[in-house]
């Protein structure tokens, strides 16, 4: 559980459901946690989300990995963080239940609303939802020499173990991933090179995008030449020498939009040829 600035009351449950927290999807949801609210576990981060088209609040750098992920998976249509588990009444009676301590504010005796880190849903010929949780793999004794015995560890496993019954009596797949389960090349190459680029640079036309795509997708396809060379005899076939480097940023917004789909596991070097491994067909045309 996040250490929060602002005592747990029942006044201040009631305000931030009026608020509207944990309610809302895409831009309109609200976090029930926003991250000036807690000292996390960590730095928090406030990314703007390509799916959602809105700020995020993410308490931990673990959390802004997993979303980094999250968010350059198509059929992932919305992702919700700091999903609250309400009605209380379910929690309180789970922890009852297994005869774990409901999470508490030790000043005022006020139960806390509990949370899930991601309710993500998910487009895939129907609609379903997944239940994320993301944790140090060091925290819950997963790691290589971690002391799996600390209470820290075992009161993690305990309030997991809630989580997990609030969302199986919802029929909602629950999952705890780890800092250690996002390989880092996939994190670096979505991070670093494609999540500045989902959207065109300004300066260049549609029809600029078009014809520097073409091109560069024939030459990705049919050559052995490094990206940057390909992306540089671009610049200069689409006479963008006064733009530059802007066919390489195409070329990232090409692997951002699924254009060209590429093997995330093998980190990008641009000196390199770029290993697509399937690309739009009508960019062949």
């Amino acid at each position: 559980m996040p250490t929060y600035r602002i005592k747990n009351t029942p006044e201040t449950i009631e305000k931030r459901i009026k608020q509207g927290r944990g309610s809302g999807e895409l831009k309109t949801y609200i976090p029930w946690i926003l991250v000036h609210e807690i000292s996390s576990h960590g730095i928090s981060h406030n990314p703007l989300g390509n799916t959602t088209k809105r700020e995020h609040h993410l308490l931990s750098d673990g959390e802004e990995k997993l979303f980094t992920i999250l968010d350059h998976i198509p059929i992932f249509t919305d992702i919700r963080e700091q999903y609250p588990l309400l009605p209380q009444a379910d929690t309180l009676h789970i922890a009852k239940q297994l005869g774990i301590e409901h999470p508490t504010d030790k000043q005022t005796g006020c139960p806390y609303v509990m949370t899930t880190d991601f309710l993500i849903t998910v487009e895939n010929h129907t609609t379903s939802y997944l239940a994320l949780s993301s944790k140090y793999a060091n925290v819950i004794g997963t790691d290589e020499g971690s002391n799996t015995g600390t209470l820290e560890n075992l009161r993690t496993l305990e309030l997991l173990e809630i989580e997990r019954l609030f969302w199986k009596a919802r029929d909602i797949p629950f999952f705890l991933v780890t800092d250690k389960d996002i390989p880092d090349p996939v994190y670096w190459n979505i991070k670093q090179c494609i999540r500045p680029h989902y959207e065109l640079p300004k300066r260049i036309t549609q029809r600029d995008m078009e014809a520097a795509s073409r091109y560069m997708t024939k030459r990705i396809v049919n050559t052995n030449l490094s990206l940057l060379k390909i992306a540089d005899s671009c610049d200069k076939a689409q006479k963008f020498e006064r733009y530059e480097g802007i066919s390489l940023a195409i070329a990232f917004h090409m692997i951002a939009t699924h254009q060209w789909e590429i093997d995330l596991y093998e980190r990008i070097d641009t000196t390199k040829p770029l290993g697509v491994r399937s690309v739009k067909p009508e960019l062949l045309k």
